[in-house]
């Protein structure tokens, strides 16, 4: 029952309904708590994590992070480990913390190459590439994350391919320093948006939105 309200978190979060999400995971790391299932508790941690970041409620989300990567490191199970230091780095780059988040990056990249987990090896490979960017190797980080989003593209992971986008516009418009870079962003975004929307990723959706918005009236 427990894995079941996990899901349930999981597909209420890709709708947006967030207060749901959290609700769910709460219940189901109780539940696993309760009985001793230490992989249903790693689970419901992740789920909580990810209600955490959508809500920018990113020390609780860390504080659940670091609880999943603990039990995931006992457990020895290296496709929650790879996951979870994922998850780390996204959580640091909406901090800001760049470096911090390329360190966790680094440690999915190691785990997923061990396990083959194309998707989690991209995903980190573009964050990576994020860091290298606002350290001032512009060229060499953009062409990382563009690698990246046409592995993702190769492998038809929809979901971390918006992601990734996003992570890519957001990279031309706030370190492109020309025009061209701005405009590109901001397309990629629109295209983006029209995505997640045809896909009813309302959660991905409602994200871009909001950087649409901040990114248009910055340039007016």
């Amino acid at each position: 029952y427990a894995l079941a309200l996990v899901n349930i978190s999981q597909a209420r979060l890709v709708i947006g309904e967030t207060e749901k999400a959290k609700e769910a995971a709460q219940q189901a790391l109780s539940i696993a708590r309760e009985i001793g299932q230490p992989l249903a508790e790693t689970d419901a941690l992740i789920r909580l994590s990810a209600v955490g970041i959508e809500n920018y409620d990113l020390e609780n989300a860390l504080e659940n992070l670091m609880q999943a990567k603990g039990l995931a490191e006992t457990s020895s199970n290296n496709r929650n480990l790879a996951l979870i230091e994922l998850m780390i780095a996204r959580t640091y780059f909406r901090k800001k913390d760049y470096a911090t988040c390329s360190v966790h990056a680094k440690k999915a990249l190691d785990v997923a190459k061990s396990i083959g987990e194309k998707n989690i090896i991209y995903h980190a490979e573009a964050f990576i590439g994020a860091h290298n960017v606002t350290k001032g190797l512009y060229n060499m980080g953009v062409k990382k994350i563009e690698d990246a989003i046409l592995n993702l593209e190769k492998i038809n992971n929809i979901e971390s391919l918006l992601i990734v986008n996003n992570l890519y516009a957001f990279v031309l418009i706030k370190f492109g320093n020309s025009d061209d870079a701005r405009t590109k962003g901001i397309k990629i975004l629109e295209q983006t948006l029209e995505e997640a929307e045809k896909r009813k990723m309302i959660l991905i959706s409602r994200f871009v939105n909001k950087l649409l918005t901040k990114f248009r009236d910055t340039s007016n």
